[in-house]
Parts: structure tokens; sequence; C-alpha cells
């Protein structure tokens, strides 16, 4: 399945030390129709994404100051929700087994390939695009709750959701 994006609005965070890996995914990635934008230390990437909405994050996990699972970390710390592709050396299932509970959406193994670029890229645009969908009808959900509770004044809250899955069905 493939993610429902427009290309010129999305933009990929590419987080590498690496400068030639840097360039082959920014390079590749704006081939793909999307916008990249390159950092070679994640603490640079964590000030601009504070400013800055990005779609989708690919990071390298061995770089100095800040790996990219601390960088992962400190996203959640800081509330921001992007999905993150984690660049990995082969073999390392310590590291996937801890970056799967971080929720990185997906893993590029060096050396990298280009299908497998494209892979993780949808991967992770898709899992965006699902949770924009999920907090659209959340909040339509909410929406309708609070419609209903103008009408069902009477009613306790779970007897209006009650009511209104009841209506939805």
């Amino acid at each position: 399945m493939s993610a429902d994006f427009s290309s010129k609005h999305t933009k990929v965070c590419i987080v590498d030390d690496d400068e030639e890996t840097g360039f082959f995914l920014s390079n590749l990635i704006t081939k793909m129709g999307f916008e990249a934008e390159y950092f070679t230390e994640s603490i640079k990437c964590l000030q601009t994404i504070e400013q800055q909405p990005f779609d989708l994050i690919i990071t390298d996990y061995y770089m100095p100051k800040m790996n990219g699972l601390d960088l992962i970390k400190d996203l959640k710390e800081k509330n921001i929700n992007i999905p993150v592709v984690l660049i990995t050396e082969r073999g390392n299932k310590e590291l996937i087994k801890e970056a799967l509970k971080e929720g990185v959406v997906d893993f590029l193994e060096k050396p990298i390939l280009i299908e497998d670029v494209h892979r993780s890229v949808n991967r992770g645009l898709e899992k965006v695009s699902l949770n924009r969908k999920f907090n659209e009808l959340r909040q339509t959900y909410r929406n309708l709750i609070d419609s209903c509770q103008l009408f069902m004044v009477d009613l306790s809250e779970n007897e209006m959701k009650q009511n209104l899955l009841t209506i939805l069905i």
C-alpha cells in the first residue's frame, strides 16, 4: 500500500554523520518527489524539528554526541510525533528490539539499497497518513458527542456514547 501524500508538501529529515550516505539519501528522497533536508548532527536536527514540521525522519544510529535512538527519545519527551526510520548495521538485534519499543517504523541496514529506501519511506508515510485519518475520526467522534449532549441532556456520558455508536452503525 502506498502512502497518499502530496510530494510537494512532504518533508523528510535525514540525519547521518556520514556525508556520502546523507547525500545519497537526500538525492534519492528528492528523486522520489519529496522535499529532503539533511543534517550531519542529531542535535541540529532536533533544534530544526522544534521550529518546522517534518513528515518523516531517517536517522543513522551511530553518530557522535547524540545517537539516533537518543534523538527518538528526545522527540518523544518533547511530544513530537514523527515516524522514524533507523539506519543500523546488520545483525544488531538488541538495538532493533530497543528501537521497536521506542516506536521506530522501519529499519535500513547498511549497505543501503534503493528499493529498501522506497519501502521504508512508503511505510513511514503510510503511518503518518493513518495517524492523520485516526485523528480526524477521533475529532469527528468528539464533535458528535458534543452535538449529542445538546439533545441527550438527561443521559449519562456512557449512555450517550452507546446511543451514538448505535446511530453510527
